[in-house]
């Protein structure tokens, strides 16, 4: 159990920066595209977190240092590429620059 409870802080401050991001991308919807920008930096912070933890953690550590991919039970590598792809594609969305319109 302690070893949950200390894996579910960095996922959960992910998801709190994932919020705080979203929050602040709404507040800035009419903002100048600079601003609009300067907003993104919480989306920025919270999905490299959620990438280290899902890299690192399991794809890194889980599958290679615990020889997870062997396991025909408790293999998660494929589910955490497929968090990984999104939080990536995420980045690339919110990374393009915006413009004034």
């Amino acid at each position: 159990m302690r070893i949950v409870s200390r894996f579910s802080r960095p996922v959960s401050r992910a998801g709190a920066g994932c919020g705080s991001g979203t929050f602040e991308l709404f507040r800035a919807r009419h903002f100048t595209a600079r601003d609009f920008h300067h907003a993104k930096r919480f989306v920025f912070l919270a999905a490299g977190c959620a990438f280290l933890i899902w890299f690192v953690g399991f794809i890194t550590v889980g599958g290679e240092w615990f020889a997870m991919w062997q396991s025909q039970v408790w293999n998660g590598e494929q589910a955490a590429f497929r968090i990984i792809a999104s939080i990536l594609l995420v980045l690339i969305y919110v990374a393009q620059p915006d413009h004034e319109l």
